[in-house]
């Protein structure tokens, strides 16, 4: 490093510690690398970022009366790191340090140090995914998807380019990872090229391949810094280092990516602390003595925190479409150098912006794009792959590991506990479906139309299966297929269920009192009814397609769903015309229980979904859908199979008793059987028998046995009927 450098680099971090150090009751440590050639704007912006996190903190008040404070360190050698350490071991005590940052990897001697001198160290981890992202976003809307070359200084960026540009068709035909002072052999036909690394290793690649400035470029700094000397017409990727300033919040941040690799480690000491306030310090008046006499020591295990928590932990989410990456080419020195919105050393023109949380990117000043090409992997499979490096490694991984690598499986424990359940429910209801197909076979007699409880059935071990697609970790071959079939599955399993229950529920609610148990519902009436209840969630669910990423952002779930709880809404309105059927094995009384406890279920884990984070959203739709599954499984499939198995016995023991003479042919039709079906006629009838026919002695009938008015009492009705008592079941006439 040359002098200049040196001296600049030591003014910026005197001048940056003077105007960003805070001291607090309790103080976080981030040392800072200074050794290489830093780039000025990222650390910049690493200090503001941290110095705004803890001030932000400070702000929402997360511990009371305590207050937050940093101090920055600069480092390059191990005896700085040393030194650095040592000191803040001494003044441990005094200034409670929280805990030590750094944006660099700790050399192994050094935090063997820390070790013995009980510091915890965190290390700033760069998270290289979305500067990818936006680098195949600017592919897409650039028309480069064929014979591209990537340079890269690790393997791993390459690795992670395939995984985001084979789902794309994306063709990358060739690959260098390169080292200090390596040259590339260009050719004629050489497509676009992708340049990866920091400020150092870019500017060095550039230096030892200049025929690489002719060339269409793409650079994507990982360290956020601008390179300089570049060609015309290069496109470069840079966070935005313009401060977003709200007199309301009195915000005055960078909205930069880079400000969540740095929230990672602060609010994980943050909430251990937190925590550890909870656990050891409820009771206690003077929470910083409580620390001191408790002597807190944190453990080094790394939470990790999605963009979304951070945003609602520091309260920002109103600015999540302000965090963005800004795309720029650059121009002659003839061109309008104040397009920028702030002064860099070359003439850079912004064309485009990459939002980071939606994952698209957004043209400005209406920039003319090349014409569109189909990619080669679009026309010929073959020869893409054998072209095409991302998809020789995609070839090899589809055929030999596809089950070890596309089907990762998450650990979680809620994960094995839901997938247990959903086996023992998945085979409770295989049971019963086979115990309905066995009773259809037979042709032994059931009440009303065993298909809608089948269905029903099916819907139920639909929703049991659900829990397998959020059991499957997401990768970029599988993260499109698996969001539309988690949100397709889950949306359209429930509306299936709900419509099947709703469209029985309507017609047994208007059923006409007056003829009773004679009446018949159709079942092409209620099969289109319920279709057309589920035709509704499927449109909207199907609108989806091809924007599926952001259905579990939020709370556009709920909205997607809020199809489903109006149905919900509109059972439990029907419950009480339904309640006292007696209509196939009681199916109202146990359609309302269900409805309740569902939708108990359904407000507790509606609320919670959108009151915590988005790490709970898997574990509560998994939550949704296996509670939804087991109470419908148990209160209408359970309790009425019991109750089929139970009167089908009945019916048979009757069956083998003696034959009952002729002239009480009447009472045999009532005396089947005993279940609350359709077999009673007119109870009134019967028990006019006895001033029909004088000598019959029969028991007085309860005129509200079916809670249905029945026919009026009338003596002129004929009962001379001729019938003869039969003991085949399956001649008797259902309605």
């Amino acid at each position: 490093m040359s002098i200049l450098n040196f001296v600049v680099l030591t003014l910026f971090f005197v001048n940056s510690s003077c105007s960003n150090e805070s001291e607090g009751d309790i103080n976080l440590a981030v040392i800072l690398e200074s050794c290489g050639e830093v780039p000025i704007e990222s650390k910049q912006t690493g200090i503001d970022s941290a110095s705004w996190i803890v001030d932000r903190l400070n702000i929402l008040k997360v511990f009371q009366d305590l207050k937050i404070g940093v101090q920055f360190y600069n480092a390059c050698k191990k005896d700085e790191y040393f030194e650095i350490l040592f000191n803040i071991s001494k003044r441990r005590k005094e200034e409670n340090v929280l805990g030590i940052i750094s944006d660099v990897a700790i050399p192994t001697e050094v935090r063997k140090f820390a070790d013995i001198l009980n510091l915890k160290i965190k290390t700033i981890v760069p998270d290289s995914r979305t500067l990818l992202k936006s680098s195949v976003r600017l592919l897409e809307a650039l028309n480069w998807n064929d014979n591209l070359t990537v340079f890269s200084p690790q393997k791993k960026m390459v690795d992670e380019l395939f995984q985001y540009t084979t789902p794309k068709m994306i063709c990358i035909k060739n690959t260098m990872v390169y080292r200090n002072n390596d040259s590339y052999n260009f050719e004629t036909d050489d497509g676009p090229f992708i340049l990866l690394g920091n400020n150092y290793q870019m500017t060095n690649f550039l230096t030892n391949n200049e025929q690489l400035r002719d060339f269409r470029l793409l650079m994507a700094p990982t360290d956020g810094s601008v390179i300089t000397d570049i060609g015309e017409n290069t496109y470069i990727i840079l966070p935005s280092y313009i401060p977003l300033t709200d007199s309301s919040e009195k915000l005055n941040l960078t909205p930069t990516p880079l400000l969540f690799e740095i929230a990672q480690p602060i609010l994980s000491y943050t909430e251990y602390l937190r925590t550890f306030l909870k656990i050891h310090c409820i009771g206690t008046q003077n929470k910083l003595d409580c620390i001191k006499h408790r002597n807190v020591k944190f453990s080094d295990s790394f939470t990790h925190y999605t963009h979304e928590t951070i945003l609602k932990i520091l309260k920002i989410e109103p600015l999540r479409n302000n965090f963005v990456y800004d795309i720029y080419i650059t121009g002659n020195e003839s061109e309008d150098f104040f397009k920028l919105g702030y002064n860099f050393k070359q003439s850079l023109i912004k064309v485009f912006t990459y939002n980071i949380f939606d994952d698209t990117i957004s043209s400005l000043y209406n920039y003319t794009l090349e014409d569109a090409k189909k990619s080669v992997c679009f026309e010929d499979a073959i020869k893409c792959k054998y072209n095409c490096e991302n998809f020789h490694e995609f070839s090899n991984y589809s055929q030999e590991n596809i089950l070890k690598k596309g089907l990762q499986f998450k650990s979680e424990p809620w994960i094995i506990v839901f997938l247990a359940i959903s086996a023992i429910g998945s085979l409770i209801s295989l049971i019963i479906v086979a115990f309905l197909c066995v009773y259809i076979c037979r042709k032994d007699i059931l009440e009303g139309n065993p298909l809608t409880t089948i269905f029903l059935l099916l819907t139920v071990l639909l929703m049991y299966c659900s829990v397998l697609l959020f059991s499957i970790q997401r990768n970029p071959y599988n993260e499109d297929l698996l969001c539309l079939l988690q949100s397709l599955w889950t949306t359209l399993s429930i509306s299936g269920a709900f419509s099947l229950i709703l469209s029985r529920s309507i017609l047994l609610s208007t059923v006409t009192r007056e003829i009773a148990y004679m009446s018949h519902i159709p079942g092409s009436v209620q099969s289109f009814l319920a279709l057309f209840i589920f035709g509704v969630q499927a449109a909207l669910s199907l609108q989806i397609l091809g924007n599926c990423s952001k259905v579990f952002e939020g709370n556009s779930f709920l909205y997607l769903m809020s199809y489903n709880m109006m149905l919900l809404l509109f059972i439990i309105c029907l419950s009480p015309m339904v309640y006292k059927s007696q209509r196939n094995y009681k199916e109202g009384k146990y359609f309302v229980i269900s409805a309740v406890l569902i939708t108990l279920c359904w407000c507790f884990w509606i609320s919670c979904y959108k009151v915590l984070d988005d790490s709970w959203k898997d574990l509560l739709i998994c939550f949704a859908m296996v509670s939804t599954a087991s109470i419908l499984q148990g209160t209408i499939f359970i309790s009425r199979t019991y109750l089929m198995i139970v009167s089908s016995t009945r019916n048979k023991l009757r069956n083998n008793l003696p034959k009952l003479n002729e002239r009480n042919g009447v009472l045999d039709v009532y005396r089947a059987d005993e279940r609350n079906v359709y077999d009673c006629v007119n109870v009134a009838a019967i028990n006019a028998i006895s001033v029909a026919r004088p000598g019959i002695n029969v028991l007085q009938m309860d005129e509200d046995i079916y809670n249905y008015p029945t026919l009026p009492r009338d003596e002129e009705f004929n009962f001379d009927i001729q019938t003869n008592s039969s003991n085949h079941s399956d001649k008797v006439t259902r309605f």
